[in-house]
């Protein structure tokens, strides 16, 4: 089942303990997937617009959140998701506050951390007190970074194959990029598009950075069928191997639905 939001509120969740909910938050909106884990069935989703009356953005995600009386509920585990562009990716080792600092200088919010594959350490910054917030409504919480879930789904992919593997995926105006090479992370980022060969053009840079092999590897892209295939056809001008990827049969068995949300979000819910 999917809403828009304006009849979530009167939609009641019978045992909310039985279900999950997943969270994605990024500056205009929150998105949210509700699912029972014992009934494939039972799934909900949708988007809230977050309000821009006013300057607090925590208070908007607040204001979402207490507008909805289904979103309140005990649930068996909640997955809060932030899509944002104040994020690094660290190596093993490296002072995290310090590099976190280093690259946004004068941030006054949060710093959250999340072990990623491959020894590295991804630092994220989120509005102050958000967490508190999240942590005061419900009981069991936890808390990612778009580019850090996308990051570890597609390390595991890429660990199998014998070429060196570019994935990016298109979430609505946003696209995220990762590139592995000899089972090492080359580049991992989300940047905000306005055009389609926008879009393009980071995945070609990326592809340069990496030093890619325009006949060997390989780029595979996922999210809106529409703007993919778009993509596709521009960049096969340039690469040799450029295709669909193939959605997860393991999520895939929940329901087609599961196709139309924010891939980032179905990962975080589905594949803890």
């Amino acid at each position: 089942m999917n809403d828009n939001g304006n009849i979530l509120s009167q939609i009641p969740i019978k045992n909310p303990e039985r279900w999950s909910l997943s969270l994605r938050i990024s500056q205009r909106e929150m998105e949210y997937l509700l699912f029972a884990p014992d009934d494939d069935n039972a799934i909900i989703t949708g988007i809230i617009a977050l309000s821009t009356a006013s300057d607090n953005p925590r208070k908007a995600v607040e204001d979402a959140i207490y507008d909805n009386a289904a979103l309140l509920g005990d649930f068996k585990t909640v997955n809060v998701l932030f899509d944002n562009d104040i994020y690094a990716l660290v190596p093993g080792g490296a002072p995290l506050q310090a590099v976190f600092e280093a690259s946004f200088p004068g941030f006054d919010g949060e710093m959250l951390s999340s072990s990623l594959r491959g020894d590295i350490t991804l630092v994220y910054g989120v509005m102050d007190g958000i967490t508190s917030f999240f942590n005061r409504t419900y009981t069991r919480c936890s808390f990612h970074h778009t580019i850090g879930v996308l990051h570890d789904f597609y390390h595991r992919k890429a660990a199998l194959a014998n070429s060196a593997k570019l994935y990016a995926v298109l979430l609505g105006d946003r696209i995220a990029v990762c590139c592995f090479k000899g089972g090492k992370t080359m580049l991992a980022a989300v940047n905000t598009f306005r055009h389609i060969n926008d879009a393009a053009y980071y995945i070609l840079a990326a592809w340069a950075d990496a030093r890619m092999d325009a006949k060997a590897d390989e780029v595979q892209i996922a999210g809106d069928n529409k703007e993919r295939n778009s993509l596709i056809d521009t960049l096969r001008q340039q690469i040799t191997f450029v295709m669909a990827a193939a959605f997860p049969a393991s999520i895939l068995k929940r329901g087609s639905s599961l196709q139309n949300i924010s891939f980032d979000l179905t990962l975080a819910a589905l594949c803890e």
